[in-house]
């Protein structure tokens, strides 16, 4: 499969999963949409053509303005009995913002019209203390953890490239006054 199509394969995804869990229709009735403002692909193993896979997408942690997805390629076969159906292939995160009347909302708004209980959009809430945690190891150590640790390091990443645009900003515009 091209590079290029897991990230169109992943997006389909995401639009059945909304659909499934009610969040595509309450978005519609609301006037509301996903925008995606980053994406992080790993690839792992090749998808061939005609090979069967599966796509799994969860909702992996929120703030105040952000939601984070994360999505994993799986094999849903075993084709040659390796014993390694499910295996993950690719990973896929992506960070993406709420916008209703052309303005970001909380995602917890968002929660609130599919019924999620606040208690669970709550236990949803980025903890970057966890995330930042100086014992990183042993803040890995549960599945919760280890997935706000991928989050910090998905977010470190994100301020990486917006310091590089800023510094070429920078750079372009001190060429021009010369």
């Amino acid at each position: 499969m091209n590079n290029a199509s897991y990230l169109t394969h992943a997006e389909y995804a995401r639009w059945e999963w909304t659909a499934e869990n009610g969040l595509l229709g309450a978005m519609y009735q609301n006037r509301a949409s996903f925008v995606v403002t980053n994406t992080a692909l790993r690839f792992r193993r090749e998808i061939l053509p005609r090979q069967a896979f599966e796509i799994h997408s969860f909702l992996q942690a929120i703030d105040e303005r952000n939601i984070w997805i994360h999505q994993t390629f799986r094999g849903a076969t075993d084709d040659n009995n390796s014993g390694r159906k499910g295996r993950i292939l690719a990973q896929v995160l992506v960070q993406a913002v709420i916008v209703q009347n052309r303005k970001v909302i909380p995602p917890s708004n968002m929660l609130s019209w599919v019924g999620v209980p606040k208690e669970m959009a709550d236990a949803l809430v980025w903890k970057e203390t966890i995330a930042n945690s100086e014992d990183a190891a042993a803040a890995a150590a549960t599945a919760t953890n280890n997935s706000m640790f991928l989050l910090q390091q998905f977010k470190n990443l994100d301020e990486a490239f917006r310091k590089e645009a800023s510094l070429d900003d920078e750079r372009l515009v001190s060429s021009k006054e010369t």
